[in-house]
């Protein structure tokens, strides 16, 4: 479904995500990624912490030049689909799938 379908504005950076809400991002706020392995619509075993590639730290993103940053590192994958979640310390939740071959 695209976000018009949704009745939401349409994300320019990616059609296929959006943010709704007025999430609270910048300088003193932090955010963090998780992922879970999905096979079909069914959840793989438990959600994971993601790891990064320097300079980032653990799951937290960076923020810089007013952008959130995170450089996900995919070497301890497997293959298939992931549901990758963004958590503000705000409780604001944003949530995408993406495949790793």
């Amino acid at each position: 479904m695209t976000s018009e379908e949704h009745g939401i504005p349409p994300n320019k950076y990616n059609p296929h995500a959006w943010i709704i809400n007025n999430p609270e991002i910048g300088e003193g706020t932090s955010a963090t990624l998780t992922l879970q392995l999905y096979s079909g619509e069914e959840p793989v075993g438990d959600p994971i912490d993601a790891t990064s590639n320097v300079p980032d730290s653990g799951n937290f993103f960076r923020f810089t030049e007013g952008h959130y940053i995170y450089n996900l590192s995919t070497d301890n994958l497997q293959s298939g689909n992931w549901l990758a979640t963004v958590a503000l310390d705000d409780s604001t939740i944003h949530s995408i799938f993406i495949g790793i071959k």
